[in-house]
């Protein structure tokens, strides 16, 4: 059970009638603020708000944690429970669709092709099967926690030619493997007359997650009276194609998250963007939006004003916003609607991001609006973010847990914001040389108010008594680690 006098719960955004929901009520957000106003902390209001990976249980595990954290800094804490549960849509989905043998099949023939392509402009090799590494080669590269982590763009590599492109393309569908795995899911497809992919030779059938587009254009070159595996492969071959040349080109423009990453971004894009894409992450900021608005079911919107009529009542309370990961998200939403809501105009927050999974461009338009007063981000140093990769602490097979090489804010950046490589205020990256007009419009409003940047190196971090630290060395573990939680103690205690 929540405690409703330290918990705001939502479903989607909103407070909802249904007791399966567990979520909070008008009724409860006036005993909130009843509570608050005779409590000794009242002073200093903490408003919690988890990551995007949280389902309701989860929520109320990070809040059972964490009240007594904040109480001991003298806070009074109140949780959103926002119910997101993206992760879990994510473990349910990414490590079928990693291990789908069409994923696997082009993740090994792109890397070789990219590979060919950034060595054969040096020396005039071409991306024809007889020019690319071997695939026992680029095989062994996947078993390391990163493929070619060293292999780039040189000033003398260029676009991927038409003449490139076509190239690839027939290796791709001239490949057997490749083949035989496309045959599979078309004989695994509904609203087709069976045994399809088996008139060619091929046996078993299998289920994909590949996008409802793709799986219609197999269905139709499955019912051509001449069909054969060139025909059934030649949807999948184009797309691989298209895949290499947008590799190709974000080395060259420099918004490639390495090698490896780059292309499972690009395949995932491509390919199966409607099981792990944008659609699953949108959807969680929709959630967020949701919550503000001029429904009285609206529950940002409707704490907002409660806490807009306790804060003219008692003008001195320090509010301080704290967002774990998508959190971020909801506090720049919030942040906005406080605005509109025109707040007492000499009051302003306190905000705290913790590993922030929103955009600069969100982020600037929350600081537009001039009521904030102190921001400080913990973020993992992008050594660190790059070598969490994304599944190890997941219960999957070995083989899977690295063929996403890196953190959930990078596969957020390259997959599922609608620009690949998305600045992110919680990604080191972006916050020293990144050439971009939003984010330095964003971190020059930063220089306007009291900002600091705490990036983690981890557990062999020094922890020099006089300092805000972190030693998190994973996204999930910044609201569970020590370090952390004392520097954010210290923030609630100035």
């Amino acid at each position: 059970m929540t405690d409703s006098n330290h918990a705001v719960s939502l479903r989607n955004g909103k407070f909802s009638p249904d007791p399966a929901d567990h979520t909070t009520s008008l009724q409860d957000l006036e005993g909130l603020f009843a509570h608050l106003t005779s409590h000794p902390s009242r002073q200093t209001l903490v408003l919690h708000f988890h990551g995007g990976l949280t389902d309701f249980h989860s929520g109320l595990e990070v809040m059972n944690r964490l009240r007594p954290q904040y109480e001991a800094a003298g806070a009074y804490p109140v949780f959103f429970l926002w119910q997101t549960g993206i992760f879990d849509a994510l473990e349910q989905a990414l490590p079928g669709v990693l291990g789908e043998g069409i994923f696997k099949r082009l993740l090994e023939q792109i890397l070789r092709g990219a590979v060919g392509k950034l060595s054969g402009d040096e020396g005039g090799r071409g991306l024809g099967d007889a020019d690319l590494p071997d695939l026992v080669e680029v095989k062994a590269e996947l078993k390391q926690p990163e493929a070619y982590p060293k292999m780039s763009a040189t000033p003398r590599t260029t676009l991927l030619t038409p003449q490139e492109q076509a190239e690839f393309q027939k290796l791709l569908e001239h490949d057997p493997l490749l083949q035989t795995e496309v045959a599979e899911v078309i004989n695994g497809l509904e609203g087709l007359p069976p045994d399809r992919g088996r008139d060619v030779g091929v046996q078993e059938s299998v289920s994909s997650r590949l996008d409802e587009s793709i799986k219609q254009e197999l269905r139709e070159a499955a019912m051509s009276p001449d069909r054969g595996l060139l025909d059934f492969v030649k949807p999948i071959a184009l797309r691989g194609a298209l895949v290499l040349f947008r590799v190709i080109k974000r080395l060259l423009e420099g918004k490639d998250h390495g090698l490896h990453a780059t292309v499972v971004e690009e395949i995932l894009r491509e390919l199966y963007g409607g099981a792990v894409g944008g659609a699953v992450w949108g959807s969680m900021k929709d959630s967020s939006l949701n919550s503000f608005g001029d429904d009285p079911q609206c529950g940002g919107t409707a704490f907002l004003k409660k806490l807009r009529a306790y804060l003219e009542q008692h003008p001195h309370t320090r509010v301080v916003l704290v967002g774990h990961s998508a959190g971020s998200i909801f506090i720049c939403n919030l942040l906005k609607e406080a605005a509109r809501l025109q707040y007492p105009p000499d009051f302003k927050f306190d905000a705290v991001f913790l590993a922030a999974a929103c955009d600069f461009g969100l982020f600037a338009q929350a600081l537009e609006k001039g009521n904030l007063r102190s921001f400080h981000n913990f973020g993992l140093s992008d050594a660190l973010e790059k070598a969490d990769a994304l599944l190890r602490l997941s219960p999957v097979p070995d083989f899977l847990k690295h063929l996403y090489p890196h953190s959930l804010l990078y596969l957020v950046s390259g997959l599922f914001e609608e620009q690949v490589d998305q600045p992110l205020v919680g990604m080191q990256r972006f916050h020293s040389g990144y050439d971009s007009p939003v984010v330095k419009n964003a971190l020059a409003r930063l220089q306007q108010i009291h900002s600091r940047m705490i990036w983690s190196e981890g557990p062999a971090m020094p922890e020099p008594s006089a300092a805000l630290l972190s030693t998190a060395d994973n996204h999930p573990a910044f609201d569970n680690d020590a370090t952390t939680i004392k520097s954010l103690q210290s923030i609630l205690a100035v």
